[in-house]
Order: C-alpha cells, then sequence, then structure tokens
C-alpha cells in the first residue's frame, strides 16, 4: 500500500509543495536562534560551523514537520 502524498495547494495557479509553509517558518525561527547560538559562542565547539548549522536547521524542519504531521 502507498503512503500518502502530501498535497499541494494554488496561489493564482502557480502549485506549491505543502511542506512550503513550514519549511518558511522553520527559517523565520532558524535566524534569530543561530543568531543567539552565535553570539555565544556555540559553534566553536563544532569543526564545521556550517555542517551544525545546516544540522540544526534540518533538525528543527524535521521536528516541526513531524509535529504538524496528520
Amino acid at each position: 500500500m502507498a503512503p500518502d502524498l502530501a498535497p499541494e495547494f494554488a496561489v493564482n495557479g502557480v502549485l506549491f509543495p505543502a511542506l512550503l509553509p513550514l519549511f518558511v517558518l522553520s527559517a523565520l525561527i532558524f535566524w534569530p536562534l543561530e543568531s543567539l547560538l552565535s553570539r555565544a559562542g556555540f559553534y566553536r565547539w563544532f569543526w564545521h560551523p556550517s555542517l551544525a548549522r545546516l544540522s540544526l536547521f534540518v533538525a528543527l524542519f524535521a521536528g516541526l514537520s513531524l509535529s504538524f504531521a496528520s
């Protein structure tokens, strides 16, 4: 049995994926959080700070996606 795919929504005839609002919400939460963590020196503990930032964003996006999943 195939899983149901997330529906798309249309705005003026343009189709957008259903996860787009969650992606935007993740970005809006991530930017101030990343700024605070950067000022606090959080990224000094990582060998590759860019990968730490990416991992934080992916974890945030996955957590929001799973929390809003039906």
